[in-house]
């Protein structure tokens, strides 16, 4: 007798516990067959597999903040480089200004130095009817010190350089003076004293006609003097007395700051007050 091949089935073991007792039913069991009680199963939650692409991919393309940075070796320049710009600016303004004052200084010419007129008087150029008008008091200085002198000396200077050039027959000794007074008295040499030599003894000024005041914008002194000279002859050798009364107008010249002669005349009336200064 042939045997008959015998099958067991092997029951499938389920993967359902009941939720309540936990103990292994059917799958797909909607009750307990043990405890009776209904099973309810949520379904599980649908997971998009392209979800975390996508995560990346927002993460990705999400705008990164940039914060701004500074090197060390930069920002450690930062304060440097202003301080220096503002310097920069600082020495600009200083020469601006600088430059603005000197051509102020230059137009307004003013007077700084010693011998050179007051500023008192500086103010009077606005009013050019201010002339030689005004006179001088009548002390030994002949009321400004300033003025006088420096006028009078320049006059002392001119004068005798021009008895040089006399005795030299060399009109361009004459200095102290304007072109054209010197060309003037280059031709009184030639046709009055090319004959003669002078020496000096003195030179007095009446302080009573010294005047100042401005002309054309120049400020001008004016006063006489008397001049006592010893003439020769070059001819014989006789000597003689010289004593000429002149008329004499200086300029203050601003370019060098000193004063200037501008003339001298002869003084027909010989006129000299008590009150003279001998230079």
């Amino acid at each position: 007798m042939k045997g008959r091949k015998v099958s067991f089935a092997i029951p499938k073991q389920s993967d359902m516990k009941c939720i309540h007792c936990g103990k292994e039913i059917p799958d797909g069991s909607k009750f307990c067959k043990f405890c009776g009680e209904e099973q309810i199963v949520e379904p599980p939650v649908a997971t998009s597999p392209k979800a975390p692409a996508q995560a990346r991919l927002s993460a990705e393309s999400a705008p990164v903040p940039v914060q701004a940075t500074v090197s060390g070796n930069n920002s450690s320049h930062l304060p440097l480089l202003a301080i220096c710009g503002l310097l920069g600016i600082a020495v600009v303004v200083i020469v601006l200004i600088s430059v603005g004052n000197s051509t102020q200084s230059k137009n307004s010419q003013s007077i700084n130095s010693a011998s050179a007129p007051f500023a008192t008087a500086q103010t009077e150029s606005s009013n050019e009817s201010t002339s030689s008008n005004t006179v001088m008091g009548t002390s030994s200085a002949g009321g400004d010190v300033d003025y006088f002198t420096g006028s009078t000396s320049a006059f002392k200077v001119y004068y005798l350089s021009y008895l040089d050039a006399i005795n030299s027959l060399d009109s361009n000794l004459i200095t102290n003076c304007t072109e054209e007074q010197r060309q003037r008295q280059a031709e009184r040499i030639s046709t009055y004293n090319s004959d003669y030599v002078f020496s000096n003894n003195s030179i007095t000024v009446d302080s009573d006609s010294f005047t100042y005041g401005y002309e054309n914008g120049y400020l001008v002194a004016h006063f006489n003097a008397k001049i006592d000279n010893t003439g020769k002859s070059r001819e014989s050798g006789e000597t003689f007395s010289n004593t000429p009364f002149l008329a004499v107008t200086a300029q203050y010249d601003y370019d060098t700051g000193v004063w200037i002669i501008t003339n001298t005349s002869l003084d027909p009336d010989k006129t000299i007050g008590p009150n003279q200064i001998t230079l």
